[in-house]
C-alpha cells in the first residue's frame, strides 16, 4: 500500500495482465498473417486467371479470321487452292503444341510489309497478301546460361518474322481441330492436313497458365491432365489454372 491510500499492482497482477495481452496480440498475429497469406494466394490465382484471358483474346481474335480470302481471287475450291501458305490447301495445321494459320489481310493496301515471304510488298501486283501466323510456346527471355530459362512464354510469329512473346507464364498449351464429321457433329483431332482440311470449322485451345511468383504457402507441385491426354506438371509452389474453350473459324464454314 503506498502512501495517501492509492493501492498499486502487484507482482502477480502485472504477470497475469502480461499473459492475457500476450495471448491477444498472438491471436491478432495469427488472424493478420493467415489473411495475408490468404490475400497472396488469392492474387496468384487471379494472375493465373488474367493470364489466361490475355492469351485466349488475343489468339481468338485472330483464329477466328483463319481462312479469310481476298474475295476478289477466291478459289473455287479452297482445299485445292494455292492461296493458303502453311501447304497447299492448308489454311490451319501444325500439331497439338503448336497452331499454323493464314487469312487475308484486309488492309493490305496501306501497309508495305511481306507477311507471307514471297518478297512482294503489299500493294499490286500482289494485293491479295497473306497474314501467316504461328502460335506456340517458347522461352521468350533465354539467355543461353545453364540451367536454360523454361519454355512458358506464348510466342506469336508473322510470316518470317521471329516470335514475339505475347503472353507470359504459360506453362501448357494444346490445341485439337473441329472437324465436321458430316452427321452434325464434330470430330477431334491434333494434327490437320490437306486431307482433312476442308472439314476444319474451329479450334478446341487448352491453356494451362500460372503465376510469376512462388507461394510459399502452398508447397505443392499439381499435374493437370489436357483434354488430349498430356500430363503438365507445375513447379512446386507454383499456382495454375487450366482452361479449355473452342473458338469457331467463321469463314473455315464457307
Amino acid at each position: 500500500m503506498t502512501s495517501g491510500g492509492n493501492l498499486g499492482f502487484s507482482l502477480v497482477e502485472l504477470l497475469v495482465v502480461m499473459l492475457i495481452s500476450g495471448v491477444v496480440m498472438a491471436a491478432i498475429y495469427n488472424i493478420y498473417t493467415s489473411q495475408q497469406n490468404a490475400y497472396t494466394s488469392q492474387e496468384y490465382v487471379a494472375e493465373a486467371q488474367q493470364n489466361f484471358r490475355a492469351a485466349i483474346t488475343i489468339m481468338g481474335r485472330e483464329i477466328r479470321l483463319t481462312g479469310h480470302r481476298d474475295p476478289l481471287v477466291v478459289a473455287a475450291d479452297p482445299s485445292t487452292s494455292t492461296d493458303c501458305l502453311v501447304a497447299p490447301g492448308v489454311c490451319i495445321g501444325s500439331n497439338a503444341s503448336q497452331l499454323v494459320f493464314t487469312y487475308f489481310d484486309t488492309a493490305a493496301t496501306d501497309n508495305a510489309a511481306d507477311y507471307d515471304g514471297d518478297g512482294i510488298l503489299h500493294g499490286a501486283p500482289d494485293a491479295d497478301e497473306l497474314v501467316r501466323v504461328v502460335y506456340d510456346l517458347y522461352a521468350a527471355f533465354d539467355d543461353g546460361v545453364a540451367p536454360a530459362d523454361p519454355v512458358d512464354d506464348l510466342g506469336r510469329a508473322v510470316g518470317a518474322g521471329n516470335r514475339v512473346p505475347t503472353v507470359l507464364n504459360i506453362h501448357g498449351l494444346e490445341f485439337r481441330y473441329l472437324i465436321d464429321n458430316g452427321a452434325g457433329g464434330f470430330n477431334l483431332a491434333a494434327v490437320v492436313d490437306a486431307v482433312n482440311m476442308r472439314n476444319v470449322r474451329g479450334v478446341e485451345v487448352t491453356i494451362l497458365a500460372k503465376s510469376g511468383g512462388v507461394d510459399r504457402n502452398y508447397m505443392e507441385s499439381p499435374t493437370f491432365a489436357s483434354p488430349g491426354g498430356v500430363n503438365w506438371t507445375l513447379p512446386t509452389g507454383v499456382r495454375g489454372r487450366m482452361f479449355t474453350t473452342a473458338i469457331m473459324c467463321r469463314n473455315l464454314s464457307l
